[in-house]
């Protein structure tokens, strides 16, 4: 629609009839408490308390929490951070109406306490202004770091747990009559192993695990069982030899046994075997051979043993010395050919470790070393190839004692045996210590340290910027529309001046506005629709939030007044 001339334009007035006040302004300490900022400050205490009741609820625990104690962290430290800036907020309001309330308050001190409450850096190139708000700021902004400090305060880590546990094992007291072998001949010598010790052969030469399902163990577990065992009784003395080929000659070229070992056994005495074992422990061409003797006799031991799951070892820390007897087996025989208890297990014994090596002068090239058996090589006691040299040609060789591993090996195979031998009958309960490397929780109370520091730090400088609510004589916000009408916009006018956002809302939330550009024609508003002229005299232009209808689009290049 184009301006006539020598027509008006359609002007309106807004004049300013104040309508009668209808909110009492009621200050005071609790009817403007400020419940939700404050509690939401008490809201974040409480998270860090519950932050530090999961990390002592969970620290040692064994890994089955449904949900990791990180992820109850991971909301405790957002929950708190999230209550400090709302608080915040709240408090900024708070402190922007105090603010506007005291005496000397410039239009820029309201802006830089609305500024500093919403930007962080505003709020910390603050300079000479700085104020409670802009420290407040800072401190709610930092909250945040609180997340990744409390989640490191909480890790999984593997750990040995104790714990007395009841066992159910199967291993037999004593060996049946003939497990082990079959004697033949007038002589009744052990002539083949049973099927079943062939086995247990095989298991020992191979080293394979000794299995013993369904015990109840589920980590490593230590206990004592009682099987079939060997009772030891040794004893040692001292032969004399002479390895110098004389003065000769005639020369001394006899040869003398620097090493033997081997086992012996009699079906006539069935419950025992025999380890003999010889061998020359110094340098000295002249001297005395060590002689040990060990009678192993059957019986009813208690093993330590160690159980991983579902195999069962003895106790790599213990001897035959740690076995405690309980009792001797008494062992049955047979008058002629049959099956041998203990028979088989010194035939295996015999026949895996009987060795023997012997020297002797021979002449110009010296001294001759003879063996047999691999056990006679394996116990030389050289330091190295040319030692090994030297002690084949010449009379200092000598010889580590291998009675202890040789005891120790017929130990494991008749612990094996037991095991091989137990049926339904030779089940027994047994008390065992379980140590079970789980997975755990572990809490760093340092890290818990620090995030409730920052989280506090958050709570004890938003804190102030709440003080003096008890001035306020309503509920504030920093509502545009609740500033507008302290402000007193034209549009807002005529209402009730001391009504809270909801009351604004209430009596003017329905009416239309438009921000734009309005125009006045002798102080008179001109519709939007109507063209006005650049050069018309007597015009104000100004850009604000008015009624639509007196509201335009503002123009490209144009300028507007105050």
């Amino acid at each position: 629609m184009s301006f006539l001339p020598g027509k008006q334009p359609i002007v309106q007035s807004t004049p300013y009839n104040p309508v009668e006040t209808r909110t009492t302004w009621t200050t005071g300490f609790f009817s403007r408490f400020p419940w939700g900022g404050i509690s939401a400050l008490i809201g974040a205490v409480l998270c860090a308390a519950a932050s530090t009741a999961i990390l002592l609820a969970s620290d040692g625990k064994v890994n089955d929490w449904r949900l990791q104690p990180t992820v109850y962290l991971a909301i405790t430290s957002a929950l708190s951070s999230i209550l400090v800036h709302y608080a915040l907020s709240v408090g900024v309001s708070n402190s922007w109406w105090r603010k506007a309330m005291k005496e000397g308050t410039t239009v820029n001190d309201l802006h830089r306490y609305w500024e500093y409450g919403n930007s962080l850096w505003s709020a910390t190139l603050a300079g000479k202004h700085f104020n409670l708000v802009a420290l407040a700021t800072i401190m709610a902004s930092i909250t945040p770091v609180s997340g990744p400090l409390i989640q490191r305060a909480s890790s999984v880590v593997a750990q040995e747990l104790n714990r007395n546990i009841s066992m159910t094992v199967n291993m037999s007291p004593e060996l049946p009559f003939g497990f082990t072998g079959i004697i033949s001949g007038r002589g009744r010598s052990v002539a083949v192993l049973t099927s079943n010790f062939s086995s247990v052969m095989r298991d020992y030469n191979n080293k394979a695990s000794t299995n013993m399902s369904n015990t109840g163990c589920k980590g490593t577990c230590s206990a004592v069982i009682q099987g079939a065992g060997l009772a030891m009784n040794c004893s040692q003395r001292t032969i004399p030899f002479d390895l110098r080929p004389g003065s000769g000659p005639p020369f001394n070229f006899n040869q003398t046994k620097v090493f033997s070992s081997n086992f012996t056994y009699s079906e006539s005495i069935p419950d025992s075997i025999q380890l003999n074992v010889q061998y020359k422990a110094t340098p000295d061409c002249v001297g005395d051979l060590v002689v040990s003797t060990c009678l192993l006799r059957a019986a009813v031991v208690k093993y330590p043993v160690v159980f991983r799951n579902d195999s069962v070892t003895l106790n790599p820390n213990s001897s035959i010395t740690d076995d405690k007897l309980e009792r001797y087996t008494k062992v049955g025989t047979t008058a002629s050919i049959g099956g041998t208890t203990l028979g088989g297990l010194y035939l295996a014994l015999d026949n895996r470790f009987s060795s023997a090596a012997g020297t002797s002068f021979s002449g110009a090239v010296g001294y001759t070393l003879q063996t047999n058996g691999s056990l006679a090589t394996e116990y030389v006691a050289t330091a190295d190839d040319k030692a090994a040299y030297n002690a084949a040609t010449n009379c200092t060789i000598t010889f580590f004692d291998p009675t202890a591993d040789l005891v120790a090996a017929a130990r494991e195979i008749m612990f094996r045996t037991a095991i091989r031998a137990a049926n339904s009958s030779t089940i027994q309960k047994v008390q065992a210590t379980e140590v079970a490397v789980r997975t755990i929780y572990r809490s760093h109370y340092l890290f818990l340290g620090l995030s409730i520091l920052v989280t506090m730090l958050g709570v004890v400088f938003v804190a102030p910027i709440f003080g003096g609510w008890w001035h306020l004589g309503r509920s504030m916000s920093m509502s545009p529309i609740e500033t507008a009408k302290a402000f007193s916009a034209p549009l807002l006018k005529g209402h009730d001046s001391n009504a809270g956002m909801k009351g604004i809302l209430k009596e003017v939330g329905t009416k239309d506005l438009r921000y734009g550009e309005v125009v006045r024609v002798n102080g008179g508003g001109v519709r939007g629709d109507v063209y006005i002229p650049p050069d018309t005299p007597n015009t104000t232009r100004t850009l604000e939030m008015a009624n639509p209808a007196w509201v335009r689009a503002p123009q490209e290049g144009s300028r507007y007044s105050g």
